[in-house]
């Protein structure tokens, strides 16, 4: 887990932060052939926005897909089918879940490696109040 640096008296915390968050609770996303989820709660600690890109691990580039999709954000939350309780589930893997597709990021048979960036992160991301939820595999 990383160390976030502590601010000194006065000084403003970075306006962007980003989170590594490549696993499971049961560890690395493998293989690259299964469907996951990361469930984004309603109260993402980012006064700006948040965003979660999906790269291919072997190139660390974005997946071309037929989508043209590389990541998704609250910037697409018009789009997106939200939960009861605000919450958003974000998929990623070779196949879109049944009616989730706004939802899905696809990954074209590559290993994802994950980045979740909060803009304007707020001091609950820094003190680690927040915590987030980890990556669940669907099938």
């Amino acid at each position: 887990m990383p160390r976030w640096p502590k601010r000194a008296e006065g000084m403003e915390q970075p306006k962007r932060a980003r989170r590594r968050k490549p696993e499971t609770a049961k560890g690395n996303l493998e293989p690259p052939d299964k469907t996951y989820k990361l469930r984004v709660p309603k109260d993402m600690p980012a006064k700006q926005f948040w965003s979660l890109t999906v790269y291919d691990r072997a190139t660390w580039a974005f997946i071309q897909n037929p989508l043209d999709r590389a990541g998704l954000g609250s910037f697409n939350k018009d789009t997106l089918k939200a939960n009861a309780d605000g919450s958003v589930d974000l998929y990623f893997g070779p196949k879109a879940p049944a009616s989730l597709e706004a939802n899905w990021i696809p990954t074209m048979g590559k290993l994802p490696y994950l980045w979740l960036r909060l803009f304007g992160p707020e001091e609950a991301f820094w003190s680690k109040a927040f915590k987030m939820p980890d990556v669940e595999l669907v099938d």
